[in-house]
């Protein structure tokens, strides 16, 4: 696995779903912050709290090491609803390879009902 020169830095998150504004979607779930694939045309770093990931977008990708177990614990009280996966990172991004948040993060949500629709360019989805 080549993440090149990006640093993995590891996150805990209160929230593991958001409300989504985009069409067709009810929640948002981004595994991980920041984004290997660096895109110059992305919006995602527009939308990232953490400055040193916006800043270093690309280079720095945080792990949200704990968003499997909140996110269990979230859908509990959710409606069932549509969830997209990777709405500001890509949610198979190398580091998936590594950690499988993302995989986790579906079985628990499709065990639970809910739908997802996922945005990647990666091929690790696969």
């Amino acid at each position: 696995m080549n993440l090149g020169e990006a640093r993995i830095i590891f996150l805990k998150v209160k929230e593991a779903l958001s409300k989504s504004g985009l069409p067709d979607l009810d929640y948002a779930l981004n595994p991980y912050m920041g984004c290997w694939h660096s895109c110059i045309y992305c919006y995602a770093r527009l939308y990232t709290w953490y400055k040193e990931i916006a800043d270093n977008w690309g280079r720095i990708i945080a792990v949200k090491e704990n968003i499997v177990e909140v996110l269990r614990r979230e859908i509990k009280y959710k409606p069932r609803g549509i969830v997209g996966v990777g709405t500001i990172t890509d949610a198979y991004q190398p580091v998936e390879a590594l950690y499988e948040i993302t995989q986790k993060s579906l079985k628990v949500l499709f065990s639970a009902g809910f739908h997802a629709s996922i945005q990647t360019k990666n091929p690790l989805i696969l």
